[in-house]
């Protein structure tokens, strides 16, 4: 989704799923990401959730702010970033 108040502002999300069963019982895996783009920083979002025979067992969420200077530190504005792909050989 782009903002257009905010030309460097974007969202992009997804979300996993993944159930395992065995001898030994029933694992169900389910994740989010969600990846925010503003004109200072990226801020990214993961939540896991794991259940154990339809309990929870695992819970966990992860948050981080990055400035986006660091993203581009040494190049100043209007100059082109490029990125070369290695040589094979």
């Amino acid at each position: 989704m782009l903002r257009t108040t905010d030309s460097a502002g974007a969202i992009s999300s997804g979300t996993g799923y993944v159930a395992l069963r065995r001898q030994d019982g029933k694992t169900v895996v389910r994740t989010a990401l969600t990846l925010q783009s503003e004109g200072a920083a990226l801020e990214v979002r993961l939540a896991l959730e794991v259940d154990r025979d339809g309990q929870p067992f695992f819970r966990r969420t992860w948050e981080e702010r990055i400035a986006r200077e660091l993203l581009l530190a040494g190049v100043r504005p209007g100059c082109h970033v490029s990125q070369s792909k290695p040589q094979r050989g």
